[in-house]
């Protein structure tokens, strides 16, 4: 936005020297920029939301991928660590 501000206060200066005719070939170009760029305003303001809108919605599920994940990840390291083990029967073993 400060590429804008500097254009119109070169207009300002281009003006007060007595350049008019440059100060409004300047203007007709930053007007023309503006005019694309207030097109395509509300596609920025909408990805920029979503952008917001879509992290925070990642962020308040991580609590319940962690409710929901952890305990069953817990379970399948804890077998997959067990799975060799041999059970001895101790009534049968006398």
């Amino acid at each position: 936005m400060s590429h804008y501000v500097e254009l119109l206060d070169r207009v300002l200066t281009l003006l007060d020297e007595g350049y008019v005719s440059d100060a409004v070939e300047l203007m007709n170009s930053l007007n023309t920029n503006l005019s694309l760029l207030e097109k395509e305003a509300s596609n920025i303001v909408m990805f920029k939301n979503l952008v917001k809108y879509g992290s925070a919605a990642l962020v308040l599920t991580i609590p319940i991928i962690t409710y929901v994940a952890l305990p069953r990840l817990y379970l399948l390291l804890w077998f997959k660590s067990r799975r060799r083990w041999v059970v001895i029967n101790e009534r049968n073993k006398r």
